[in-house]
């Protein structure tokens, strides 16, 4: 076994660890979206890893692969919205405007990344000789991409925004919210790579992704336990309690103008 498939079955044995762990713990009801996340990829990575080593006969992992990911694509889009009304649940005024936001970031993202996938399906437009399949998965390749961003840059500003604001939280969800920011990112980044080309050898570099992976996999064992979700947590400067004060106060006043504004 080579590099590649020790990283995959490294990253598939973390997630079904945290998974039993969740599910041991009854953390399974609060973050039932992400264990069926956690599931879900550990099958269907157990059976991309079954198919390319014993390469049975009428499989086609590329066209299972096409079947499978935009499964992905709806856990991704729940893990975001779940994660989001978690966070903000005290704040409604301010949920409801974020969902607002969400899904335009969606729908733009959508665009830009249609947009920036034009070149990639002219060459394969050009390209008379590449099967009508390969232009069907590079197409799903690209969407992958765009919605693995979009779930990426979501997060990453929902960190940013509990850095700044002191937003009260169980410390589960705080290690939760920092973990799906670097796994997400992992998975961007990958799909980033694979852009550029056929001529690339991905495999180092999907090697390195797939263990940074399961150190977020790794991260979220150590740390996620059944006393996390009673031990209430603020991550924004939680070095200055004054300051702490004045921006709650802040975020108070903003979700008060928010309800205002959507009662007319």
């Amino acid at each position: 076994m080579d590099w590649p498939h020790i990283a995959e079955a490294v990253s598939d044995s973390f997630e079904l660890l945290l998974a039993i762990r969740l599910l041991r713990l009854g953390l399974h009801r609060v973050y039932s979206f992400f264990c069926i996340f956690l599931i879900f990829d550990v099958l269907t990575s157990g059976l991309a890893l079954w198919i390319q080593l014993q390469q049975p006969k009428g499989w086609d992992y590329r066209v299972v692969w096409l079947i499978l990911t935009p499964i992905d694509w709806v856990l991704y889009i729940a893990l975001v919205y779940v994660l989001l009304s978690a966070l903000l649940a005290k704040f409604p005024g301010i949920l409801n405007f974020s969902r607002k936001v969400l899904h335009f970031s969606f729908l733009t993202s959508a665009v830009i990344g249609l947009l920036t996938a034009r070149p990639e399906f002219l060459s394969y437009e050009r390209m008379r000789h590449v099967q009508a399949l390969a232009r069907i998965l590079a197409a799903v390749a690209i969407a992958d991409r765009v919605v693995s961003m979009t779930a990426f840059l979501t997060l990453a500003a929902t960190l940013i925004f509990i850095l700044w604001f002191p937003v009260q939280m169980p410390r589960n969800l705080a290690v939760f919210c920092v973990g799906l920011v670097v796994f997400f990112a992992a998975r961007a980044s990958m799909w980033i790579v694979y852009s550029f080309g056929p001529h690339i050898n991905i495999d180092p570099f999907n090697t390195v992704v797939l263990f940074v992976l399961s150190g977020c996999l790794l991260y979220w064992l150590i740390f996620i336990n059944k006393a996390g979700e009673q031990v209430p947590t603020r991550i924004g400067h939680s070095w200055n309690a004054a300051e702490q004060q004045r921006l709650l106060a802040q975020l108070e006043a903003m979700n008060a103008t928010l309800l205002r504004a959507a009662r007319r």
